[in-house]
């Protein structure tokens, strides 16, 4: 048994620490690379200042004209005054941040402290990021090895594929801002949490100070983001069972257990309470009414109405597939099928059913909920599950507008109850068909199918962190962006060696960061009023096809404007004519990058982009 734990230990702790590099790999390739020993100037690091100089507003001073105007929360009145200071909170002439205080008071602080300097966000997303994956995985290991000790190795190593790639972790590193930096440090320690309660209270012996600490880490998870305030409906629970151990009698034997369960939890509320307060004049206003953002916040919040398309986006919005690298990424579109007025913003956001597809496990639960598993396990499964879809119904309901980065507070609450499903179904003592015939063949294709939904949503994961919202490793480090380009680039042309044709990946000016693509070639339109740049990605399966598209002018655009064309290292010029011209670029075999720039403030139309094997208007190669 030692050697087995030794095992798991050594395997599973190098696949965290390869996620961990990856993650590393994520930010530093971000446009926000992390330094040491330099002063940073982000929000975090402001609210550090401020803390240590002992104020709970940011030291800097709001512009007099916004303070004064009627409503300095309306974008219609506040104008480009609160461009500088977007989604600060403005109360009574003082600048506030609306996200915990964890970070900074964990981390950033600590870290001046002991002489290193300012502290960077992206440094605190991969440490926050690290150590949530790392505690996530001791929890699905104390679960096995008490309940489930017959799972083989491998598939807890591809489980935490699952907790590191598929739980929307990476995809916070693309743009390591104050948002990510507030929801990693809730994610660390609401897992910190979850695993000193869980073992600490589910085992042959009570572990006192490990669940003391675990009730400070739920404090600590509600301080750094609201909707996490769920998690105290734990330490509850886990009170109750051993008020009803003892016959729900009062003891010197339960009073020495709630001590270490509730005291420390309680007295963080209470420091969340008094913040709040202290701030913004109520326990229960954490700064959100008074942001300064592209809408009016001071009644916009906590509507019912947000919560349909809001659990939509959540969990049904599809992944998109094109041959333009990396090949998914996340919508919308499509959007909510149905109208829902006031809905704020749709940032890029992709459904956990479709990203994360090992979730679905969850809808086999029941198979085994009722005798199949210990009572301890289904209450574990039952209550993590729930309180991931509770909290994703309690940001739906409390933020109308949706965005990706919030599914890292409840996608793992999902993730691991799948996980420990398809680790029940397989065990020969949980397995509802364990003594039917072909039992092993189902519980064999349990696993496979399992390991292709795991093995998905880490591919997925990886995907969409490479796009992240704005495309930033492309902004930001386009040499590494295009060697990776290059490298999987072998894949699309596969495919449209198997289509016959080339397809039209990708239109950058179209897409705004190009991010949407077909696998059919189509018509498109886009026309420059004052000059501009469209980049086009087609994918050919052989040397023999051109890219097609014509030309043109309108009655106030001027015959002779001029257009650049650029396909790797060739350069055509070439002018507009009176009337549609057709252009056609050659292409060779694989990844074509075709840039068409219209230089100065001229103006140019073009229409009807396609594929196609006649030479009419074929660009000649020099």
């Amino acid at each position: 048994m030692a050697s087995i734990r030794l095992e798991r230990l050594l395997v599973l702790g190098a696949l965290v620490g390869l996620i961990v590099g990856f993650y590393t790999w994520t930010v530093n390739t971000s446009g926000s690379p992390i330094v040491l020993g330099q002063t940073q100037g982000d929000y975090y690091n402001l609210l550090s200042n401020a803390f240590l100089h002992g104020s709970l507003s940011l030291l800097m001073k709001p512009p007099a004209a916004l303070v004064h105007l009627r409503n300095p929360y309306n974008p219609a009145l506040n104008g480009s005054l609160a461009g500088p200071f977007h989604d600060l909170a403005l109360y009574h002439g003082r600048f506030y941040l609306a996200w915990g205080p964890t970070a900074a008071l964990v981390l950033f602080i600590p870290w001046r402290i002991f002489g290193v300097g300012d502290m960077s966000q992206s440094m605190a997303i991969v440490i926050f990021s690290g150590v949530g994956v790392l505690f996530g995985v001791l929890l699905l290991c104390n679960v096995v090895n008490r309940y489930l000790p017959r799972v083989r190795l491998w598939k807890l190593a591809v489980a935490t594929l699952a907790i590191g790639l598929s739980s929307v972790l990476p995809f916070l590193g693309r743009r390591p801002a104050q948002y990510e930096v507030a929801i990693s440090s809730g994610y660390c320690f609401m897992w910190i949490a979850l695993y000193c309660l869980v073992s600490g209270t589910y085992g042959e012996r009570w572990r006192t100070i490990r669940v003391a600490i675990g009730s400070l880490a739920v404090g600590l998870a509600v301080l750094a983001r609201e909707d996490l305030a769920l998690l105290l409906v734990v330490p509850i629970l886990l009170l109750a069972r051993e008020a009803r151990r003892t016959g729900w009698r009062p003891s010197g034997e339960l009073a020495r257990r709630a001590a270490p369960l509730v005291v420390p939890c309680a007295l963080m509320v209470v420091v969340v309470l008094w913040y709040n307060a202290a701030r913004f004049g109520s326990p229960f206003q954490f700064g959100t009414k008074y942001q300064l953002a592209y809408v009016d916040q001071s009644a916009f919040n906590y509507k019912l109405w947000a919560i349909p398309p809001g659990v939509y986006y959540f969990f049904v919005e599809p992944v998109q597939y094109s041959l333009a690298f990396p090949y998914a990424q996340i919508g919308p579109p499509p959007y909510f099928p149905w109208s829902v007025a006031n809905y704020a913003q749709t940032e890029p956001v992709g459904g956990l059913l479709t990203t994360t597809p090992i979730v679905l496990l969850l809808v086999l639960a029941p198979l085994l909920l009722r005798k199949r598993l210990q009572r301890e396990l289904r209450t574990l499964v039952t209550v993590s599950a729930l309180l991931g879809l509770l909290i994703a119904l309690a940001i739906a309901w409390g933020v109308p507008g949706v965005t990706m980065r919030y599914e890292v507070d409840f996608a793992t609450l999902l993730i691991l109850p799948a996980l420990v499903v398809w680790f029940a179904l397989t065990d020969r003592e949980t397995a509802p068909w364990s003594a039917a015939r072909g039992g092993r063949f189902f519980s064999g294709a349990v696993s496979i199918l399992s390991t292709i939904l795991v093995l998905y949503g880490a591919l997925i994961g990886v995907a969409v962190s490479i796009t992240g919202y704005y495309d930033e490793m492309r902004q930001f480090d386009g040499n590494a962006y295009n060697r990776l380009e290059a490298a999987m680039s072998f894949i699309p042309t596969l495919i449209t060696k198997a289509m016959g044709h080339p397809d039209i990946a990708k239109d950058v000016y179209l897409c705004g960061n190009g991010e949407c693509g077909t696998y059919a070639a189509g018509l498109s339109h886009w026309s420059f009023n004052n000059g501009g740049t469209v980049e086009l990605d087609v994918v050919s399966p052989s040397g023999g096809w051109n890219l097609g598209l014509s030309m043109f002018t309108t009655t106030r655009e001027v015959p002779g404007n001029k257009v650049m064309i650029q396909l790797d290292n060739h350069v055509w010029h070439t002018t507009t004519t009176r009337g549609k011209r057709w252009v056609a670029v050659p292409l060779h075999s694989g990844f074509n990058r075709i840039i068409y720039t219209v230089p100065g403030k001229q103006d140019v139309s073009f229409y009807r982009l396609t594929t196609t094997r006649s030479t009419r208007g074929l660009l000649p190669i020099r």
